[in-house]
């Protein structure tokens, strides 16, 4: 049940910082695209699990085993944690990416009202 309660704050953290960052950046009218991501990253970073190297039944947010294993073990094994969290970041990018290019592409292709 810890393990659950766990995964559920690590969520509502990824939640909170993507709010806090749509509110930090409402007023900001460049980039859309770079908005968005810094808006979702949060969420993706912090939620993306990874397993641990010492328990491999168990999953952790994979950016702290990257760190653990990188920084605080002498025989650390942070390959893994990084190669996943790299393809999840890869993969939200192009999401993104296809989102806001269809949005543009269907705006830019509407007809003109007047």
């Amino acid at each position: 049940m810890a393990y659950l309660n766990t995964w559920i704050l690590i969520g509502a953290a990824g939640l909170i910082g993507t709010v806090a960052l749509f509110f930090a950046t409402s007023g900001v009218r460049w980039w859309p695209w770079l908005v968005t991501v810094i808006r979702l990253l949060p969420l993706v970073v912090l939620t993306t699990p990874a397993p641990v190297p010492a328990h491999p039944d168990q999953l952790a947010p994979a950016f702290i085993v990257l760190l653990f294993e990188g920084l605080f073990q002498s025989e650390g094994a942070p390959g893994q944690a990084a190669a996943i969290l790299i393809a999840v970041s890869a993969g939200f990018l192009l999401l993104v990416s296809l989102i806001h290019w269809r949005r543009r592409s269907v705006t830019d292709s509407a007809p003109d009202p007047a």
